[in-house]
């Protein structure tokens, strides 16, 4: 009984032969501290704010979006961009899907990951979103570095319906701010 062309075994094999390649692979060094060996040529790290002012009224989101970029190394050694800074009491989040990409340069690999995260606060007051830091291996200058971004304060202001009933939230900064 024949099954037709799909049962058809139509692969053959093939015997291919390069010349040997010698690596040198190091160990990390002892100067790394990072809890995650990142090795890059170049390591960027970026966050923007909806709303920009860092000011919401109880209930309504802020959306931080991050971003790390890296030169020389791919989407799986890129860290989480979520994590040991939270929780931050009273202030609940909300995290996207990461949305990865990599492409093959000339040098090697360039991958990126960002992270969207809704921010909720459910009562008025200040919050502080504490500071980001990203130990990674520079390949170039063979030395470890920090990739970082400073601790944002976010302004929730009572909605309206509370308004009445609870107080502003104390003055941030100084003169100009608003």
């Amino acid at each position: 009984a024949s099954f037709g062309p799909f049962f058809r075994p139509s692969a053959r094999q093939q015997r291919l032969h390069s010349a040997p390649v010698d690596l040198d692979v190091r160990p990390i060094p002892r100067e790394f501290t990072g809890r995650h060996w990142l090795p890059a040529a170049k390591l960027e790290l970026d966050a923007t704010w909806s709303p920009s002012s860092l000011k919401a009224t109880s209930g309504e989101p802020l959306t931080r979006s991050l971003t790390i970029r890296a030169e020389g190394a791919g989407v799986g050694m890129l860290p989480e961009l979520s994590g040991p800074e939270w929780p931050v009491a009273g202030l609940k989040q909300y995290p996207d899907q990461p949305v990865t990409s990599e492409t093959k340069t000339g040098s090697g690999l360039r991958g990126e990951r960002r992270q969207k995260t809704a921010l909720i606060a459910t009562r008025p007051g200040t919050y502080t979103v504490p500071a980001i830091a990203i130990p990674w291996w520079n390949t170039v200058t063979d030395r470890m570095e920090v990739a970082s971004l400073p601790a944002a304060t976010l302004t929730i202001w009572p909605s309206a319906s509370s308004a009445s009933t609870e107080a502003l939230p104390p003055a941030q900064g100084g003169a100009g701010d608003g």
